[in-house]
C-alpha cells in the first residue's frame, strides 16, 4: 500500500497509552471518512495494541477511548493492527 494522508492534534498533558489511544481513534475516524476499505493501523505501543486486540476491563481508565476505537473495528471494512518499535515510527 502507499501513504494515503496523516493528521496532527494537540491533546494536552497525558499518559503515552492515552495519546496513543486518541491517534489511534482519530486516525480510524480519518480512514473511516476517506472510505478507506484496508488500513494498516501501525502502533508503537504494546499494551494499546494488547488493548485494540483482546479488549479491557470496564474499570479500567482507558476503557472507553478502547471501546469507542472497537466500535470502529467492527465496521464493514479490514483494519489490521501492528506493533512497530518507535525507531520505526518515523513521525514519533
Amino acid at each position: 500500500g502507499s501513504w494515503m494522508q496523516g493528521f496532527a492534534l494537540n491533546i494536552g498533558i497525558c499518559s503515552a497509552p492515552l495519546a496513543e489511544l486518541w491517534g489511534v481513534y482519530y486516525g480510524l475516524c480519518t480512514a473511516w471518512e476517506s472510505r478507506a476499505q484496508r488500513v494498516e493501523l501501525e502502533v508503537d505501543s504494546e499494551i494499546v495494541v494488547k488493548f485494540l486486540r483482546t479488549g479491557i476491563e470496564d474499570i479500567h481508565p482507558l476503557s472507553f477511548l478502547v471501546r469507542l476505537c472497537h466500535g470502529f473495528l467492527s465496521r464493514d471494512w479490514i483494519v489490521r493492527i501492528h506493533h512497530v518499535y518507535r525507531e520505526a515510527n518515523r513521525l514519533a
